[in-house]
């Protein structure tokens, strides 16, 4: 959902149920006239805000969580260390000369990706796992610039899921020149994406969250070298490990299948070597 839609309803929403607050006040205390009725419009105009924060305070702060199977690989292991960094996690396998970026998607904690990176650093792709600000990709969309500035690598890549893929696809729109190429999982891109980069495209089949119309609409931002892998029973949520997400379908393959192949897609464009399209 856009962050513009997300305000305008909570916003409704606050001025709502502070209608409907302060007419219970001003009919239990009988405040009609004069300076009476500047103080309902006062409290009015409070209550707007209270709830409006409130309200931000629940969107926000209910997330989804990464499970005990996605935190396993949050872990250092003989190949990969992870570390924790100013703007989320590092993982550091044996690669020294591609790094990729992570996006999450929105109200997801970042950790449930954790699996995924973990399998690319260890074929050689160092991995930035992004914190976003209250768990949205659209509050830190430039987050990648200070990661790059901080570290040396020959060729970087951005992604990410859903929102995350979303605004990492902006991003890529926008810093052509620092980048080689794009991953997006169960996502799309609202900007047009330099022919100078390469494009990857995860979907599942079985995604019930993605909205597929504006998925297809927006393929024309896609760059001349573009390719689409299709995970046959995957679902939207299972490109991470946060357990069920609301309105998605129900996943024909294990979540560890999904995730390998997500990876071996993501890992395909970064080497440069052909796509499993199906």
């Amino acid at each position: 959902m856009k962050p513009v839609i997300i305000s305008l309803i909570a916003l409704c929403s606050s001025l709502l149920v502070a209608g409907v607050v302060t007419a219970w006040v001003v009919r239990k205390r009988k405040l009609k006239e004069g300076r009476q009725k500047g103080r309902w419009i006062f409290l009015f105009c409070i209550l707007t805000v209270v709830f409006f924060i409130l309200g931000g305070f629940i969107y926000f702060g209910t997330y989804y969580r990464a499970t005990d199977f996605a935190l396993k690989y949050m872990e250092s292991t003989k190949y990969v260390t992870v570390s924790r960094e100013k703007d989320g996690y590092f993982f550091d396998g044996p690669g020294t000369e591609k790094a990729f970026i992570f996006y999450p998607g929105a109200k997801v904690d970042e950790r449930a990706y954790a699996p995924m990176l973990h399998i690319m650093a260890e074929e050689g792709v160092d991995c930035f796992m992004v914190k976003m600000p209250l768990h949205m990709a659209f509050l830190g969309r430039e987050k990648a610039s200070g990661i790059m500035r901080h570290y040396a690598y020959d060729e970087w890549f951005i992604g990410g899921h859903s929102l995350g893929g979303a605004m990492a696809a902006v991003y890529a729109a926008d810093h052509s020149e620092d980048l080689t190429g794009v991953v997006l999982f169960a996502s799309f891109a609202t900007k047009t994406i330099s022919d100078s980069l390469r494009l990857v495209s995860v979907v599942g089949t079985q995604d019930k969250v993605l909205n597929w119309d504006s998925y297809n609409a927006n393929k024309k931002h896609w760059p001349k070298k573009a390719s689409e892998v299709s995970v046959y029973g995957g679902n939207h949520a299972q490109f991470g490990s946060y357990g069920h997400q609301k309105g998605d379908g129900k996943a024909k393959i294990k979540p560890s299948e999904q995730v390998g192949l997500a990876a071996d897609a993501a890992l395909r464009l970064i080497y440069n070597m052909p796509a499993n399209e199906e």
